[in-house]
């Protein structure tokens, strides 16, 4: 049964609802932030939301929109409401970046035993302004960095703020080794089906 207070609120049923469960009531842990907004009172919500907004242009919180109308500069957009998370999903999310850790030190050490076989390449000019491109390569490792001109921007020629970067392992299959794969086959096998280049096949 849905929450008499958010009697105004849309949940979108082709959705997963971060606020309300399958039974349209509130989740455990939303309940105490919607006990305190609904104590405080839509008034407190509002001027709290004004608060953040002003202290945003005070402090120069901006982000870039190039070749728009209204200007490059646009003070950051912040939603009122958090978005909370059980300490299940914390513990899920610690896991993935301790993963991505150990993949990092992996993918550097990689790269420190080779840098006797690693080289730069580079053109472009050397000022602040001006527009240039490198490469750096080695037997497990490709970098580019690329000053653009604009396809939808308004810049005929390249420039330093519309950039391009890619960085590849060659020694992985072009992006890197598709390690998804390999521990679906390891350790779910036949249990998965993953996007093949002819379509689906199991694992």
């Amino acid at each position: 049964m849905i929450d008499a207070r958010l009697k105004t609120y849309l949940s979108d049923t082709r959705r997963y609802d971060e606020l309300l469960d399958g039974s349209g009531d509130v989740r455990a842990h939303w309940r105490p932030l919607i006990d305190a907004l609904a104590s405080d009172g839509a008034g407190a919500v509002r001027r709290g939301a004004e608060l953040a907004r002003r202290l945003i242009v005070e402090n120069g919180v901006t982000y870039n929109v190039y070749a728009d109308p209204q200007g490059r500069d646009r003070p950051w957009v912040l939603d009122p409401l958090p978005v909370l998370l059980t300490a299940a999903e914390w513990r899920e999310i610690e896991l993935g970046v301790a993963q991505r850790a150990r993949l990092l030190d992996a993918l550097l050490a990689d790269v420190e035993r080779h840098l006797d076989d690693t080289h730069l390449a580079w053109i472009g000019g050397a000022g602040d302004d001006d527009p240039f491109y490198y490469r750096i390569h080695s037997p497990v490792l490709m970098i580019e960095y690329d000053c653009h001109q604009g396809i939808f921007l308004d810049n005929p020629q390249p420039e330093p703020f519309h950039v391009h970067t890619i960085v590849r392992t060659p020694n992985g299959g072009d992006y890197g080794r598709d390690l998804l794969r390999r521990h679906l086959a390891r350790h779910h096998a036949g249990a998965w089906s993953v996007p093949g280049p002819v379509g689906q096949r199991a694992l």
